[in-house]
């Protein structure tokens, strides 16, 4: 009996369209999906656990001396200028940032909120795990939070996509698909696009979709345009190449990565 393949995808309902087929295609192959938080999908390819898995640059970059991973040039998610994906909070009676709380300090969106901070401000906070809570319970306890999603929009805040373009000049690369090489289905490609749906959202393409009151806020955020991709294209390779770079250089992975795709490396 042909056995089954297990894959991994982040359990944030940003990566939902990439399975959004899953149950209906899946009859077809014998797949099993499981769902959970980025790091450990990453952790679930590097010990071998699935063959395949929906990684962040930085669970590709940490498995470098370990395993030598391929990408499946078919998605590679990214995060264009200001898209409310993540940000950086700040607390009102904030004087000095000594500790940012966050819900998984090894989530990728948390790293690249550490680095931003550092990048533009030159600071590198404490970082403190609180599991559960909203940004307002974190921010209870710390000078600074963490946080998939910009909640209200608050004025205290950044966006960490749009800060990670004009630090870096690049999208914010929030994942591909990953595997070891030799261990799929030649037609995998095919298989994965069959799982992803059509419903791709293009998140905060301007003010208008937007949810705010305040009228300030609101002659701000004019301005302030990003979008989300979600297709592999000519550039792909090089932004995730360069991303790997970055934290190589920043101290978020021991050695430089080389951008390995399937079936051509």
């Amino acid at each position: 009996m042909e056995s089954s393949i297990s894959i991994a995808v982040p359990n944030n309902p940003v990566y939902d369209v990439f399975v959004e087929h899953f149950t209906e295609q899946v009859g077809s192959h014998r797949f099993r999906l499981l769902r959970t938080t980025d790091d450990q999908c990453a952790e679930l390819l590097l010990n071998n656990r699935v063959e395949i898995a929906f990684i962040t640059p930085l669970g590709y970059g940490s498995a470098v001396t370990r395993v030598d991973y391929r990408i499946v040039p078919l998605y590679a998610f990214m995060s264009h200028g200001f898209t409310g994906l993540g940000s950086v909070y700040f607390n009102p009676s904030l004087k000095s940032i000594y500790t940012i709380g966050t819900q998984n300090k090894n989530s990728f969106m948390t790293c690249a909120g550490q680095l931003i901070l550092s990048e533009k401000f030159d600071i590198d906070p404490m970082v403190q795990e609180q599991s559960q809570g909203t940004v307002d319970t974190l921010l209870a306890s710390n000078d600074a939070a963490i946080a998939w999603t910009n909640e209200d929009h608050r004025e205290a805040s950044l966006d960490i996509s749009e800060e990670w373009k004009d630090s870096f000049g690049l999208p914010l690369c929030m994942g591909f698909w990953a595997c070891r090489p030799d261990e799929l289905p030649e037609n995998i490609a095919d298989i994965l696009k069959g799982f992803c749906g059509s419903s791709k959202r293009q998140l905060f393409t301007d003010a208008e979709h937007i949810p705010h009151d305040d009228e300030d806020i609101d002659l701000e955020l004019e301005s302030r345009v990003g979008a989300l991709s979600y297709e592999w294209n000519d550039e792909s390779e090089s932004i995730i190449s360069t991303t790997l770079e970055i934290l190589y250089y920043r101290q978020k992975v021991a050695a430089i990565s080389a951008v390995k795709l399937w079936e051509r490396d």
